[in-house]
């Protein structure tokens, strides 16, 4: 039985995850997304209920000719890790709050 509440699209985009007691980056790539959380996997365990800060970058287009980059600034919290093997790790995370930030203009 399917158990989520939205509609999930199969998206790759990149993402950085930000722990609040390391400056270091854990870097991975969407499998999917909704409009309340994101599917992905990655090679650092996480705890369930754990919050973190991420950053996914949104390709945006300007009606003027431009493409540009967005930071989607997302607070989330862990909401289920599954080991996949080799050392990696299915994480589910909820959105729980978020802010567009602009980024580089895309040549």
């Amino acid at each position: 039985m399917e158990r989520r509440g939205r509609v999930r699209i199969n998206w790759h985009a990149p993402v950085l995850l930000f722990r609040s007691d390391t400056p270091e980056a854990i870097q991975t790539i969407t499998e999917n997304l909704s409009s309340t959380g994101f599917y992905c996997l990655a090679q650092t365990p996480l705890t369930v209920g754990e919050r973190l800060i991420c950053s996914i970058k949104v390709p945006t287009h300007d009606p003027s000719g431009r493409d540009s980059e967005h930071n989607l600034e997302c607070k989330i919290r862990v909401m289920r890790t599954e080991p996949r093997g080799d050392g990696v790790y299915g994480i589910a995370f909820r959105i729980e709050d978020y802010q567009f930030q602009q980024a580089a203009e895309c040549s």
